[in-house]
């Protein structure tokens, strides 16, 4: 071969595939309304989980699940906020506050996430 080097470890290995938090590929635009109409309440807790995990470092992700209230997992009102708001903006909807007060688990959250956005579309 040309190169009379001797193989200091090149090619080099492939950096191990950090294990990410997020299994969400990003939205596509052109899927618009009706790829947010696929979201599935799978999906939609991912992205919450997603949030609250970035938001609350502490927070261990196998205690993340949907009976489980922000509360219990560290989070304080502010936390709260922050996660719901960041999880709406993802989704691009809106869930009037009223209704997010009654709110007492992630799975709820989750619910009211999917209804709202299969109201929008469909509106």
């Amino acid at each position: 071969s040309m190169s009379r080097r001797p193989p200091l470890g090149w090619p080099p290995e492939p950096p191990p595939l950090s294990k990410e938090r997020t299994a969400l590929p990003p939205p596509s635009k052109e899927g618009g309304l009706r790829a947010l109409k696929t979201m599935t309440k799978e999906k939609i807790f991912s992205i919450v989980k997603k949030n609250l995990l970035d938001i609350l470092e502490d927070a261990d992700e196998s205690a993340v699940t949907p009976d489980k209230s922000m509360k219990e997992l560290g989070a304080n009102s502010l936390d709260i906020v922050e996660v719901v708001s960041t999880s709406m903006r993802e989704l691009k909807v809106k869930i009037p506050r009223s209704e997010l007060n009654t709110l007492t688990n992630i799975g709820q959250l989750v619910d009211a996430l999917h209804t709202a956005l299969n109201n929008k579309v469909d509106a």
